[in-house]
């Protein structure tokens, strides 16, 4: 702090450069809330160690406080505005942080295409034929510990089984099974995709079974199209 040019009565606190490290974080302990004022002594031969009290207040017979911002008196601002912190749970919080922010895990996913054509008859009964395969990266993750996400697949019918309908004229739709790898879709439903880990890319093919023969018989013949919706989301 400056204090008289010429009456140098005040004491000053240093610490050595070899205190700090450069590009090094530093935490603030919670409930840190630094404040300040500021105070000047009546006369120039009175030092801050006379017109100030051992907590910090001025003896308002040698000093006084400057009012700052509209306001006076002890502690009365804050070193770092209380709304500038940033969450240390929340890192795209506005403010900035001390230390290093913390990095959460997100996830990537896609596709591998966007469509996909197939004939029906590979889809008969027991027999499945993948259509797309499902991907997920995990970024920022942490060795070794296992993520998952929730995956929830609808179509456009209102029926409780994903259908196929003509994609031209009008019809009958046709009723069929999904299949996440091996795993019965039940549609509208979340499946849980456990066990995903942090730099490989976790895939599962997304398969279609179950279509009746004789279903596929007794509707009328051309292409039959649907489009299928998933939802992503973390679990709770």
């Amino acid at each position: 702090m400056n204090t008289n040019s010429t009456n140098r009565n005040a004491q000053s606190g240093w610490r050595p450069a070899s205190y700090f490290k450069l590009d090094s974080p530093y935490s603030l302990p919670v409930g840190f809330n630094p404040l300040f004022s500021v105070a000047v002594a009546d006369s120039p031969n009175t030092n801050v160690g006379t017109y100030t009290t051992g907590s910090g207040s001025v003896k308002e017979s040698q000093g006084s406080y400057v009012t700052t911002d509209g306001s006076s008196g002890p502690d009365n601002t804050p070193i770092l505005d209380p709304g500038s912190y940033t969450n240390p749970d929340d890192p795209d919080t506005p403010g900035f942080y001390y230390g290093e922010v913390p990095v959460t895990e997100s996830f990537f996913i896609d596709f591998l295409i966007p469509e996909s054509n197939f004939e029906l008859s590979d889809a008969y009964g027991s027999n499945r034929v993948t259509i797309n395969e499902a991907r997920i990266e995990v970024m920022n993750g942490t060795q070794g510990t296992n993520y998952t996400q929730l995956f929830t697949f609808t179509d456009q019918s209102q029926a409780s089984s994903f259908q196929l309908f003509p994609s031209a004229g009008s019809g009958s739709p046709i009723n069929f099974n999904l299949y996440l790898e091996n795993d019965l879709i039940e549609k509208g439903t979340a499946y849980t995709w456990s066990g995903l880990q942090p730099g490989i890319l976790n895939t599962r093919n997304i398969r279609i079974g179950g279509i009746s023969e004789t279903e596929v018989m007794n509707r009328v013949s051309g292409t039959y199209t649907d489009t299928i919706t998933v939802t992503i989301t973390n679990p709770d």
